[in-house]
């Protein structure tokens, strides 16, 4: 049987930089979420979007304010 290696989906340094962001952006700390229901509400968020990585969400939270209220709806 071949084993395989489980990968987080994000790297421990984009969680702190997309954490980072939300905190000086928003006044909000993330670190009280479990990070596997912020990975994956994350993931579905990105993969509707076309994304792969946090770095472009984080551009586009920068462009468009109004996916700022998605984001939060999609944490409820």
């Amino acid at each position: 049987m071949v084993e395989v290696e489980k990968k987080d989906f994000f790297s421990s340094h984009e969680i702190d930089l997309f954490f980072n962001f939300v905190r000086k952006h928003r006044g909000i700390d993330l670190t009280s979420y479990r990070k596997s229901f912020l990975t994956r509400r994350l993931k579905l968020r990105l993969s509707h979007l076309g994304l792969d990585n946090l770095l472009g969400y984080i551009q586009i939270l920068k462009k468009q304010p109004q996916e700022w209220d998605i984001f939060f709806d999609n944490l409820s």
